[in-house]
């Protein structure tokens, strides 16, 4: 028979060998998996979009949304996390889960409030930190000596400079815009092409357009264009806490019924934005348009051919809240660089479009 010794030795090793094993499953991080933060977020909705539109988090962080309304009821769903929460006017909300998925998952409004609703959304972007990011695309303005028309053709001039290949992302994935771009020590130029099945350019459908987008804070998320309609003075675009300078090229433009029309426009932080209009031909509040643009379609490879111009440098437009709208270009400095598209045989308006993310252009 076992000696009392005995048996209490291994009753003592069982006891330890429980308690570190207790110890080693609470603190246990299965493989591939982050133990993740807690990320709080305020989140106001209104007609018609989301501030912020851009959530970014890790894979495994907690994540609270703080919602409230600005305007009516409204609601947000994410199909992927199974969330869909009412906001209501004077009745704030919270949405509590853990981001277990990777990827980027669209939110939207749940709850119909009114003509730009079906254009509501936003994004959830969950990464998995042990992933690393993909190299930004640089995109070359190579000097030329050349005398450069903006006609939309593909001419000698083109030949010898490189593509850039931008991709879509978030929404309508997987498109591209392929980018050139020259400039002659006074004014840039950019070359910019995209599939596109047929020409949106008689007023008769939803046009066909392409926006370039340049950073001026330094810290914008990268959309270009948000929910909204043509009539609503209140302009819908939310872009974080940052503003982008616009340049904004329409096959068809409705308001002026013309087509090959390119604005200067802006966009910045939704408490700013709410005090201005952002169309710079309707009140010049985009900066100096002194843009040029032609874009031709090819039916035979059923692609568009835009060209844009602009000074390098320009008499700037000093925006109220804002300061000035206008990005100014150095030879030999680097500027964030992303674009934004839009099919309009698809009905894709305002805020339903496709973007890049930012690229990097190089001055030479």
């Amino acid at each position: 028979m076992a000696s009392k010794k005995t048996i209490n030795s291994v009753v003592l090793g069982s006891v330890i060998a429980v308690i570190v094993i207790g110890y080693i499953m609470m603190n246990y991080t299965p493989m591939g998996a982050t133990s993740g933060e807690d990320k709080s977020f305020d989140i106001t909705a209104f007609q018609w979009g989301f501030e912020p539109q851009f959530i970014e988090v890790n894979k495994g962080d907690h994540v609270t949304f703080n919602l409230a309304t600005d305007d009516v009821a409204h609601g947000i769903a994410i199909n992927e996390y199974q969330i869909n929460e009412p906001i209501m006017v004077e009745k704030d909300a919270k949405v509590e889960f853990t981001a277990d998925k990777t990827g980027t998952f669209e939110f939207y409004c749940s709850i119909p409030c009114g003509a730009g609703h079906d254009q509501q959304g936003g994004f959830l972007i969950v990464k998995d930190p042990s992933v690393q990011e993909p190299e930004k695309v640089i995109l070359t303005s190579v000097k030329s000596d050349e005398v450069i028309t903006v006609d939309g053709t593909i001419d000698d001039k083109w030949n010898d400079v490189a593509d850039a290949i931008f991709s879509t992302v978030y929404v309508h994935e997987n498109r591209q815009v392929v980018a050139k771009s020259l400039n002659d020590g006074e004014r840039i130029y950019f070359l910019l092409r995209w599939q596109d099945d047929d020409a949106n350019n008689d007023g008769t459908t939803e046009t066909d357009r392409i926006a370039l987008g340049f950073d001026i804070s330094g810290n914008s998320d990268i959309a270009m264009g948000a929910a909204g309609v043509p009539h609503v003075t209140v302009p819908q675009r939310t872009i974080g806490e940052g503003v982008v300078d616009i340049w904004h090229w329409k096959a068809f433009d409705s308001h002026t019924k013309s087509p090959n029309v390119i604005d200067d426009e802006f966009a910045g932080p939704f408490e700013q934005l709410k005090d201005h209009y952002y169309r710079d031909d309707d009140n010049n509040q985009g900066g100096e348009n002194n843009l040029t643009a032609v874009g031709v379609y090819d039916p035979t490879t059923k692609e568009w051919i835009v060209e844009v111009s602009r000074s390098l440098l320009t008499e700037d437009i000093d925006v109220t809240g804002f300061g000035m709208m206008d990005k100014q270009f150095t030879v030999g400095e680097e500027y964030k660089i992303g674009f934004a598209i839009w099919d309009g045989g698809q009905g894709e308006t305002a805020g339903n479009h496709a973007v890049t993310d930012w690229g990097v252009l190089k001055i030479d």
